[in-house]
């Protein structure tokens, strides 16, 4: 990544942020005013000022692939999958185009993933449902109004499950609340789809800019993702592992960072990829781009496969949704050359270089790894 000036301070962001706590923007009933993860003075909403002795959460040291209740784990034998995103913040709707899945391909099943920060408690029936559609493929001349537009894209609302909750991300105080929907009634391909949150659920939903004055209050939809598991004929066919609980909600600082393996699996040997989903990731304050805040390298096995250590970009630069809002990111890398045949277990580490004196507030939503 390009080396950019670290002297030139963001004093515009800096001041603005102070007067808006000095006013009182970010008041929210019932936040706790002593929250350790409440915006720091030094840095851009989202962002922490570096400090050892900070507490945050970490993972836990080994994670299983993730629950379905009575129907067992996520795990799914010979299939394949794919995941793409969209940033949700301060929006009411987002589009998300899953790209992947090949014509002739019979989807197993699709999972919705998304997360609310800066939230108290959950509500039921608003922050755990998500509306969805699927596009039309074809424009059609003469259908026009809201009525008739609703009609043709067919909304369904899907209940959530809750699988992980923690720390907020450095911006309203409160918590973090990450969900998995079922979707697998409506996905039955790659195509378009729209996600709509729940009318009042957000604190705001009229497509500002996140880090612009006055700050927005919370709740904060960060984004939503797709994840999904299919099967094809023409494609050579492995083992899909989701992982969420354990992992999802883990709220951390990109320095010192966070270190888990992923267990539960066998790998064959022959191919294997990896998919992560991660809520408010940022390379700086919306336009103003800064460098401190876009450093996090994401080790596999104990080989870069992200951020500056490696050849790409970091996988918690806010991708889902740039130049604005960011804080939504949906990656995915092949990690054959990293995990040896009969591996059991693959060691995740995702951190940022010191001794930088802003660093970022990152959300864990899920992993998934394939294997054949």
């Amino acid at each position: 990544m390009e080396q950019r000036d670290e002297s030139r301070p963001f004093v515009s962001t800096v001041v603005a942020f102070a007067l808006a706590l000095t006013a009182g923007v970010h008041a929210q009933v019932g936040v706790r005013p002593a929250d350790a993860t409440a915006p720091s003075p030094c840095a851009p909403p989202g962002g922490a000022c570096v400090d050892r002795d900070r507490v945050t959460q970490s993972a836990p040291p080994t994670i299983e692939p993730a629950s379905a209740g009575v129907a067992g784990s996520l795990v799914f034998p010979n299939t394949r999958v794919a995941a793409n995103g969209v940033g949700l913040r301060d929006v009411a709707s987002g589009g998300i185009d899953l790209v992947g899945v090949p014509p002739g391909s019979t989807v197993v099943a699709a999972y919705l993933y998304w997360c609310w920060i800066s939230l108290n408690a959950p509500v039921a029936g608003l922050h755990d449902r998500m509306t969805m559609a699927r596009v039309p493929r074809i424009a059609r001349p003469g259908l026009t109004g809201p009525s008739l537009s609703l009609a043709v894209l067919r909304p369904h609302s899907f209940p959530g499950v809750l699988v992980g909750s923690g720390l907020d991300p450095c911006w309203n105080g409160g918590g973090n609340f990450v969900y998995r929907a079922d979707v697998t009634t409506l996905v039955d391909g790659g195509d378009s789809y729209v996600v709509w949150l729940p009318a009042g659920a957000a604190g705001a939903a009229d497509y500002r800019d996140p880090w612009a004055f006055p700050f927005p209050t919370g709740p904060h939809c960060e984004g939503a993702s797709l994840v999904v598991v299919y099967t094809n004929p023409n494609e050579s066919m492995g083992t899909t592992f989701i992982y969420d609980a354990g992992l999802a909600g883990n709220m951390f600082l990109a320095d010192p960072g966070t270190f888990y393996t992923l267990t539960g699996f066998f790998h064959p040997g022959n191919e294997a990829r990896w998919i992560h989903v991660g809520a408010d990731g940022q390379s700086g304050a919306g336009y103003q781009e800064l460098h401190s805040m876009g450093l996090e390298t994401t080790w596999f096995q104990g080989f870069p496969i992200a951020g500056p250590s490696s050849l790409t970009d970091s996988d918690w630069n806010g991708a889902g949704n740039k130049p604005l809002a960011l804080l939504w990111d949906t990656a995915g890398h092949d990690v054959t050359p990293y995990l040896g045949f009969g591996s059991v277990s693959a060691t995740i580490q995702v951190n940022a270089p010191v001794p930088f004196t802003i660093t970022d507030c990152l959300v864990p939503v899920c992993n998934v790894l394939w294997t054949r």
